[in-house]
């Protein structure tokens, strides 16, 4: 849409982005938001629904679901050490388990997808991104009495100084993103 607009991208953790916008070392940022700045403005762009999945050789009955604790006796495959997804696990494990839990935490999805599927443990992942593992049956759902909090995104940019670029780049971003929620 902007051709002549030069975008250099850059993928990091939303611990990291979130202060490189308070920094003004990036114009905008696609992240696990909202910033809490008031400096920042933010516009919600997305959610995802996170599920517990696995390979169905790791042999978790599914029949019922499990409670955290027995799902903790698996090891369990999350975002990074420095993720909201992650703070939210161990904090329940510590709240609701008796067991001192193997955690994998990993800052790629899909480096988590491949362990889940190779049977390393369980993880949470987004269930629209394993929509098609689901119904391969290379990964099975699998129910918990727990569930991670859903991964909600916003477009967040700084305000000041004012960059109408930035603020193109999110309205578009938020086109886009309703152009693909509203797909059937």
């Amino acid at each position: 849409k902007y051709p002549a607009i030069e975008v250099e991208i850059v993928v990091d953790a939303t611990a990291n982005l979130r202060q490189e916008l308070i920094d003004r070392s990036l114009d905008f940022a696609f992240l696990m938001g909202p910033v809490s700045d008031f400096q920042i403005e933010n516009h919600e762009l997305i959610e995802f629904e996170i599920i517990w999945a696995a390979a169905p050789s790791l042999k978790i009955d599914t029949r019922k679901p499990l409670s955290l604790d027995e799902l903790a006796s698996n090891p369990l495959i999350t975002y990074a050490r420095n993720t909201r997804p992650f703070a939210e696990l161990a904090r329940q494990l510590r709240k609701n388990t008796g067991l001192p839990a193997r955690i994998f935490p990993s800052s790629s999805l899909a480096a988590i997808l491949k362990m889940a599927q190779d049977g390393i443990g369980v993880a949470n992942l987004p269930r629209k991104m394993i929509q098609a593992e689901l119904e391969e049956g290379t990964l099975i759902e699998i129910a918990c009495d727990w569930l991670p909090p859903n991964l909600k995104f916003t477009a967040s940019y700084p305000t000041e100084p004012y960059n109408p670029i930035a603020e193109k780049f999110i309205q578009h971003a938020l086109e886009v993103t309703r152009e693909y929620q509203n797909r059937p």
